[in-house]
């Protein structure tokens, strides 16, 4: 099952809530790479825009936005720049840590959350 799962499988998903939902699971990662990404939603077609410092966060990015109900398509138009800082250590032990995305309601949690 996806994690947006919409209750209501007979019922289109809004462009709006998949924009939502995409941000929020991309802020689940706890990558402020992915937090800065630009999400538009356009007839369930999500297009991903911005800068990461690794073509991994970029493949990440997409993989993510695909995951989401509703989501009929991805366009990548995310740019790898070396010059985008580094992973922090933190980030780096939450990505060798952590298997799946975080259980529980994203919908609770604050978007740009730092903790």
């Amino acid at each position: 099952m996806n994690l947006a799962t919409n209750i209501f499988a007979a019922e289109p998903v809004a462009d709006h809530d998949i924009a939502r939902l995409v941000r929020l699971f991309l802020a689940s990662l706890q990558v402020a790479e992915l937090r800065r990404l630009s999400v538009e939603v356009h007839d369930g077609h999500v297009t991903l825009s911005g800068r990461v410092g690794s073509f991994y966060y970029r493949s990440l990015a997409v993989s993510s936005a695909r995951n989401v109900e509703g989501v009929r398509r991805v366009v990548e138009r995310i740019t790898v720049d070396r010059s985008v800082p580094a992973v922090n250590p933190l980030e780096a032990c939450y990505l060798l840590t952590t298997t799946n995305v975080p259980t529980g309601s994203l919908a609770s949690r604050p978007l740009d959350s730092n903790s």
